[in-house]
């Protein structure tokens, strides 16, 4: 009976399709590639910008520079200068939005501060380099708001390199460092998308102002030209203006004499 079910097996795993083979080196390639594209993006509208060097020294900045600022130095700029209609939803979000700046900034300069304490207390050796090339990315920067998320990313490039150190020290084991480092990359990465959702939120605000604006011109332009207005769930109409009847043509004086002597 085992030789049978054996047999059965073999000939089902002969039968199923092979996988295909994946360059993994090809594939990483074109992602590379991707984000490098992205990177490149700008605004089909000339606007001033502001250039700023990044100079990253990990892999995880660098990649932290394609999911998140790429992202958001998009929508930041859709949001600040393709949205300026609805000025009370644009300060709710701008509000919104200068506030979670203040609290990721806080947590990084926190963690900062704290992995600088150790670093010192235990007299770790800081490294003289790391063995890859700098990353260096030239970002055209179109909001404020786009530079102070260049610099969330410049910090983060600082705690890793801290956490290195202390990894090296032997103070961190792999899995407190990995650990961290995932921590705060998915807080810069949720951020950028947090970002991305209010922009659109503010997008649809807007719109709906748009279409309630333009309803109420359309309704404007209809009341001058028919003379009709919208009460409260009834129609007015206007009375139609009836021109006077012409007056009847002034008889001639043959006419008058030939209907007197008929």
């Amino acid at each position: 009976m085992s030789a049978v079910l054996q047999s059965q097996e073999e000939a089902a795993v002969a039968a199923a399709p092979a996988r295909p083979n994946v360059d993994r080196q090809a594939a990483t390639a074109a992602k590379k590639r991707r984000r490098e594209e992205a990177a490149k993006w700008r605004p089909d509208h000339s606007t001033p910008y502001w250039t700023h060097k990044l100079e990253l020294k990990t892999e995880q900045a660098s990649y932290v520079y394609h999911m998140a600022l790429v992202m958001a130095q998009q929508s930041l700029y859709f949001f600040y200068h393709t949205l300026p209609d609805n000025i009370d939803a644009m300060a709710a979000a701008e509000s919104a939005i200068s506030t979670r700046f203040e609290t990721v900034e806080k947590q990084l300069k926190d963690e900062i501060g704290r992995l600088k304490i150790i670093v010192d207390s235990i007299g770790a050796d800081q490294p003289a380099g790391y063995s890859g090339d700098i990353d260096v990315h030239e970002v055209a920067m179109y909001t404020p708001e786009a530079k102070r998320f260049a610099t969330l990313v410049e910090s983060y490039d600082e705690m890793v390199q801290l956490l290195d150190v202390l990894w090296f020290a032997a103070h961190f084991n792999r899995k407190v460092r990995a650990q961290k480092v995932q921590e705060y990359r998915n807080l810069l990465v949720s951020f950028s998308r947090w970002i991305y959702v209010e922009s659109r939120r503010a997008k649809n605000a807007v719109r709906e102002h748009r279409m309630l604006r333009d309803a109420s011109r359309i309704e404007t332009a209809r009341v001058k030209a028919t003379g009709q207005r919208r009460g409260d769930g009834e129609v007015v109409v206007a009375e139609p203006k009836v021109d006077a009847a012409p007056a009847p043509a002034k008889a001639s004086k043959r006419g008058q004499a030939a209907s007197a002597e008929a």
